[in-house]
């Protein structure tokens, strides 16, 4: 638990807390610049979404069907990468 919260304030809680967009949901994204990826988080699981990877849909394939390939439509720029991010943010809260 420590590394996981270590990871969420280096990577985007700081950013956060400057610009005032911290979200009052259990189910929260943010950008990491370092990783080039967007992440979806709440209590239950964390996940970043990179250029290549599916945007996620939660009813799409099935159980061993890897968090990144939960899609049918790639993505393409990081819009999209947030997209996914949200996506999955809201299936896991």
């Amino acid at each position: 638990m420590i590394k996981f919260t270590q990871f969420l304030l280096e990577s985007f809680l700081e950013k956060f807390k400057k610009e005032k967009n911290i979200t009052k949901t259990v189910g929260s994204t943010g950008f990491s610049e370092k990783d080039q990826k967007w992440y979806g988080w709440s209590h239950r699981a964390i996940f970043g979404f990179k250029v290549g990877d599916k945007i996620f849909e939660p009813v799409f394939g099935d159980d061993k069907t890897h968090f990144a390939q939960h899609g049918s439509k790639p993505c393409k720029t990081l819009d999209d990468c947030q997209k996914a991010a949200k996506a999955f943010s809201d299936y896991v809260s």
